[in-house]
């Protein structure tokens, strides 16, 4: 490599390293604006309200409004313990282990029913097109999985059951709680 190259390639580093950090730098105080912490602004937007019903997107409470007791009782596992909770979804799972049983629930926007279940078919999982009380979705099952989804407009709803030891049938237990979920869909 000759020396004009050897230099050009460290040059162009930096320059792109600068306009790269320069993107990150904090805005400059708006007027009346007396921050002048280092810190740059964040910008919190929150999801909008919805209407319920197909088509028109989902509301939905704390892990969709659904209790502890109901999903211990559907997935029949006594020792489900919600692990996970947050603002996209809940889990509740028995712990980590060869026969862990773990349940989620996750709430979507933006990204659609079919190109999820177009994943999932890819990965080698049977995909059947279903409908929960109107709405429109997808199941997964395989051995000891079930997964089921129901589609609102930009939103749709993913319960995931994996079990080795369910006294339940997977897809019944989750047949059941996106029936419970959907019929607590915009009352919070």
């Amino acid at each position: 490599m000759d020396t004009v190259s050897a230099r050009i390639v460290p040059v162009s580093a930096l320059v792109i390293a600068a306009a790269m950090l320069a993107g990150c730098s904090p805005k400059p105080p708006a007027d009346g604006d007396s921050d002048s912490g280092g810190s740059p602004d964040v910008q919190v937007s929150t999801v909008p309200e919805v209407n319920n019903g197909p088509g028109k997107g989902f509301k939905l409470g704390d892990c969709g409004g659904m209790s502890d007791a109901e999903v211990v009782a559907a997935v029949g596992v006594p020792g489900l313990k919600r692990d996970v909770d947050s603002l996209l979804g809940c889990r509740w799972s028995t712990g980590p282990g060869t026969q862990d049983t773990s349940i989620s629930l996750y709430w979507y926007r933006g990204s659609s029913a079919q190109k999820e279940a177009s994943v999932a078919r890819n990965l080698g999982h049977t995909v059947e097109s279903v409908t929960t009380k109107s709405y429109p979705g997808y199941r997964v099952s395989n051995v000891g999985l079930c997964e089921l989804s129901a589609g609102s407009g930009p939103d749709f709803l993913h319960w995931s059951l994996q079990s080795p030891v369910a006294k339940n049938d997977p897809c019944k237990a989750v047949d059941t709680l996106m029936d419970s979920l959907l019929g607590k869909v915009g009352k919070e």
